[in-house]
């Protein structure tokens, strides 16, 4: 008896706690058992007295204890006890009624405020948008989604194990209010199945696993999600797009060596390097403040008779250092290298010794074949220290290449900090080159201290401000200071970017489709065709899914190079772009495989000793079937199990046939560039 009177004591508690609807079930048992045991007791009453039948004057009794006002019209003034009892049963009704009703109402109400407000309230949702993660990248997604018009009447549900109410406050900040509505926020964990029901993934129209600011193992977390929503989400109508963030460039390292692109048949994966993806912000969409541009590095554009070299400088040696410089890397090929002028990336840092190494055994592959310089100064003496490229690499049958090799990059670590004399001088030196039209100088202070970031920015040598050179300063949190510093005038040269809440590229959907554009170029060159037409985008996205990620970044590296390789060729070119040239086809050809041997290599690919792939080509290209066909096989082999690249060669040592490769990039650009939708990006405000 104790322990069901326990039970039973617990079982109230916790329905009127938690708010469940339990409370509900409570009520109508009491109201049911005190009918009947009323009922009972009324059953023992004369009935000739009653002017209506005791039940219906029961439960009128247990659900209005106002009507007790008539009772004296149901029993004579002798029968005062049958009063009594219908005093009893209004007492009753109005304690376990009235009271109860009340309060079960008003917490199942206070219970539905209260988990909206805290997140853990869920609607059947359709065509939707799922966020898994409110870092500093949602505002942006948000933004961009909702200005898209076919997405102005979508939901967007955001997951998050933070507090929901600042994340909502965040939200609104940012979006107009008439999108309040569509915005839901939920409370849970990316990395747990529990709830992920709640969420009708099947009917979700694209996923973002985003990650949550300042945790700890977020690549691990986001990864863990990703595992978590491929063994759900496998009974899909149709392939939902999911955006997969990953923070440090060695979580996205090891999808380069793998065999797919990561994608299931339910689940399309865009794998995003969020650092790498701001750094493309700046330099390839080139977005500033909504409605204006970053300068481009190449300023006007880099012709084949151009004298500049362009020239970047960045200070520290962080991941937004490493993307920034990478980025440059990849977009930054000129025709002019037939000149033998070379895109020069620079590093400075106090102490850059450690960071110097660590940087180039990340990209060995890629150091092994370029010229590098390490800068000291001893007792005010400047010391260089040059690398150049691996010889048994280079071949001996390219004279007209220099001994730093046939990359067209080449690197430059300046070992001490920016306040020095000494690299106020050398930043004098570089602006004098770039005021002679030597240079394209480009300034970029990436260092973690944001403060810090913009007290050198704006103590520079004079001379950086009077040429107006542009000068790129890091800013997470906020960058009004430099904003207010800009409209002065004198800095108007200073651009903040990587401000957390604008960090992601709104422009990223555009360039992909630069990109599948790209894939369906070198898909028609296989079957030796060529391409005079582009299909709609929506027949490119199976066959973008199909391939490995490395092939799929390949393209959008192809793609964020192709305005700075239209600029080389047609200076001030906008708008429709025109049929190349033989002439323009040829530049664009040589520059596109130039661009390619250091995306290969900065891509974890490695370059064949000359000696070796000679070898290999004199097989693959004789008469002997068997020869060949062993020569095939094993550069396959070197390709996917070494990482050995073949083709990670000069220009001029690949064949007709490889050749047509770019030559096919080169002829189709204009229909990668005109399609309305992808041809030039749109700075909206």
């Amino acid at each position: 008896m104790r322990r069901i009177r326990r039970y039973l004591a617990q079982a109230f508690d916790r329905a009127f706690s938690r708010g469940r609807g339990g409370q509900f079930l409570w009520l109508v048992m009491f109201i049911v058992a005190f009918f009947l045991i009323f009922w009972g007791l009324s059953c023992l009453l004369p009935s000739k007295d009653a002017t209506q039948p005791w039940p219906v004057r029961i439960m009128e009794l247990l659900l209005d204890p106002g009507a007790f006002v008539g009772s004296y019209r149901y029993a004579a003034q002798d029968r005062v006890w049958i009063t009594a009892f219908q005093l009893l049963i209004t007492v009753v009704g109005a304690v376990f009624f009235t009271s109860f009703m009340i309060n079960s109402i008003g917490s199942w109400l206070d219970r539905k405020v209260e988990e909206v407000a805290t997140g853990r309230r869920t609607y059947m949702f359709d065509g939707h948008v799922v966020f898994f993660g409110a870092n500093a990248m949602l505002e942006t997604v948000l933004k961009s989604l909702t200005a898209v018009p076919e997405n102005r009447s979508r939901d967007y549900v955001i997951v998050t194990d933070g507090n929901v109410e600042k994340v909502r406050n965040r939200v609104y900040a940012q979006l107009p209010e008439r999108f309040y509505r569509n915005v839901y926020i939920v409370y849970g964990s990316r990395t747990e199945e529990k709830g992920l029901a709640d969420l009708h993934l099947n009917h979700a129209k694209s996923i973002y696993i985003l990650g949550e600011d300042a945790e700890n193992f977020h690549d691990a977390k986001n990864l863990e999600c990703w595992n978590l929503l491929r063994s759900h989400c496998t009974q899909m109508a149709a392939p939902i797009d999911c955006f997969l963030v990953l923070d440090r460039a060695s979580a996205v390292r090891s999808f380069l060596y793998m065999d797919n692109c990561g994608s299931t048949g339910c689940l399309h994966l865009t794998l995003i390097n969020a650092v790498e993806n701001l750094a493309q912000r700046v330099l390839v969409s080139r977005g500033f403040e909504g409605s204006g541009v970053y300068p481009s590095l190449d300023g006007d554009g880099i012709s084949a008779e151009s004298g500049k070299q362009v020239h970047i400088v960045i200070f520290g040696m962080t991941q937004i250092s490493h993307a920034m410089a990478t980025t440059a890397a990849h977009i930054c090929h000129f025709p002019n290298f037939r000149k033998g002028i070379r895109t020069r990336i620079t590093f400075v840092a106090a102490d850059i010794q450690q960071e110097m190494d660590y940087f180039k055994g990340r990209y060995s592959g890629l150091m092994d074949l370029s010229y590098s310089a390490f800068v000291t100064w001893e007792k005010g003496k400047k010391k260089v220290t040059e690398h150049f490229p691996e010889k048994a690499y280079m071949g001996d049958d390219f004279g007209r290449y220099d001994e730093k090799g046939f990359l067209d990059v080449e690197w430059e670590f300046v070992s001490a900090g920016i306040e020095t004399d000494e690299v106020r001088t050398y930043l004098k030196e570089c602006v004098a080159r770039h005021d002679e039209e030597l240079e394209q100088l480009t300034l970029a202070l990436c260092e973690h201290d944001a403060d810090g970031n913009v007290a050198a920015s704006m103590c520079l040598p004079p001379e950086v401000y009077d040429s107006a050179v542009p000068v790129f300063v890091y800013q997470p949190y906020s960058g009004e200071v430099l904003n207010f510093a800009r409209d002065t005038g004198r800095y108007s040269n200073i651009y903040p970017f990587g401000l957390k809440v604008d960090c992601f590229d709104p422009w990223l959907q555009a360039r992909l489709k630069r990109a599948r554009r790209i894939q369906y170029i070198y898909d028609m060159r296989k079957m030796g065709l060529g391409v005079d037409d582009m299909p709609d985008d929506a027949e490119l996205i199976a066959p973008w899914y199909s391939v490995s990620y490395s092939h799929q970044l390949s393209n959008v590296y192809a793609a964020n190079s192709l305005e700075v390789k239209l600029r080389s060729i047609r200076p001030g070119c906008t708008g429709t772009v025109e049929p190349l040239s033989d002439e323009e086809v040829a530049i664009v050809a040589e520059t596109e495989h130039n661009r390619w041997n250091v995306e290969r290599l900065l891509c974890g690919m490695r370059a064949m000793p000359a000696e070796q792939r000679r070898a290999i080509k004199a097989d693959l290209n004789g008469s002997d079937k068997e020869a060949a066909d062993a020569a095939t096989v094993k550069i396959n082999e070197l390709k996917s199990k070494y990482a050995v690249h073949i083709n990670i060669v000069p220009y001029e040592e690949m064949s007709d046939e490889e050749k047509a490769y770019d030559i096919s990039i080169a002829e189709s650009m204009p229909l990668v560039l005109n399609a309305p939708e992808v041809v030039y990006y749109e700075f909206e405000k």
